[in-house]
């Protein structure tokens, strides 16, 4: 029987009220809780449930016709992750990324990772879904490098992995890619060739926290050859995967899901690019630093994008070890 033609829905009934799921466990033996389910209105729906503490601290993904949720326990029961089709003429697709969500769940060794897999394929599925072959454009693919290696060289070192993690914000769509207490890290990554300018993506992007420090941070990239010590996107991946885990592997799981956040499957093939940095200038954000804000904007105005010309900005260039202590003060508090 093809996956088309399959219905693991069809001997569950309707619920007793709109409060509540059907449920029928996936497999008796299985080492995860997951289950078919169906809602009030007859959608069908995948549900694993986990404790509490083993739900994925991450932004869930938008799937067109597919609702993800997160319920959270109430007295004894177990927390639950919901993926809902919304659009019943999908069925045979959503069939195929259940069973995708369960297999890479049944390789995970421990609750949490069994439930941040489940959100790390729902990712794949929803950049696959959106664009195509799935593979990251040379731009993004430096862009992430450049968060990568500057969680890998100084908010690892100086928070401990957990902490850095979780400080990682850029895949989630947040304004600023690292966040810690009161201190914010923009990241931007350009290449050799390009002009000596970055891109700013909206008026908040480079709005200093109140109270805080806002630093930027821009990587030059450059392609590597055979000749050079040049890595791809997912070597990279892995490289800092590795320092993580050699550390405290408890971070493991937020970081994965981070990945499949930023678009990247460490099993797609980047071998045609591989990339190595070339410089890297730190920027203190503060008065008189050129940029647009919210305060600064005319009323009405949003959404703003613009370019700002590093050659510009050279008096708020500040040695690299300034970010360093600047993270060390914070996590010291």
């Amino acid at each position: 029987m093809t996956t088309s033609e399959r219905n693991p829905w069809a001997a569950i009934g309707r619920p007793p009220d709109a409060s509540h799921l059907a449920m029928r466990r996936v497999r008796s033996d299985g080492r995860w809780d997951f289950y078919w389910a169906k809602d009030w209105s007859g959608n069908c729906a995948l549900v694993l449930r986990v404790a509490a503490s083993a739900l994925p601290i991450t932004r869930l993904p938008r799937l067109k016709g597919i609702d993800l949720s997160i319920q959270q326990p109430s007295g004894d029961e177990k927390a639950s992750l919901g993926i809902r089709l919304l659009e019943s003429a999908h069925q045979d697709i959503f069939v195929r990324l259940c069973e995708d969500i369960m297999h890479s769940a049944e390789q995970a060794i421990s609750e949490a990772e069994a439930a941040a897999r489940a959100v790390t394929r729902t990712w794949r599925w929803h950049h696959l879904l959106r664009g195509g072959r799935g593979l990251l454009t040379a731009d993004e693919q430096i862009g992430l490098i450049g968060e990568l290696t500057l969680l890998e060289s100084v908010f690892v070192p100086q928070c401990g992995p957990v902490r850095a993690v979780e400080a990682w914000r850029g895949p989630l769509g947040e304004v600023q890619d690292f966040s810690l207490g009161s201190l914010r890290v923009e990241a931007k990554a350009r290449g050799p060739r390009t002009a000596e300018d970055i891109h700013i993506s909206s008026e908040r992007q480079l709005q200093t926290p109140e109270g805080g420090t806002l630093f930027l941070s821009v990587g030059v990239f450059e392609p590597g050859d055979a000749s050079s010590d040049g890595q791809t996107v997912t070597e990279v991946a892995l490289r800092v995967r590795q320092f993580i885990a050699s550390i405290d592997s408890t971070a493991l799981p937020r970081y994965d899901a981070l990945l499949a956040a930023a678009g990247l499957e460490l099993g797609d093939d980047y071998s045609p690019w591989t990339w190595r940095q070339k410089e890297r200038s730190t920027f203190v954000v503060r008065e008189g630093f050129p940029r647009l804000t919210p305060d600064a904007l005319p009323r009405g105005v949003t959404g703003v994008r613009y370019g700002v010309s590093l050659p510009r900005c050279g008096e708020y260039v500040v040695p690299p070890g300034t970010l360093t202590d600047a993270i060390r003060e914070v996590v010291g508090d």
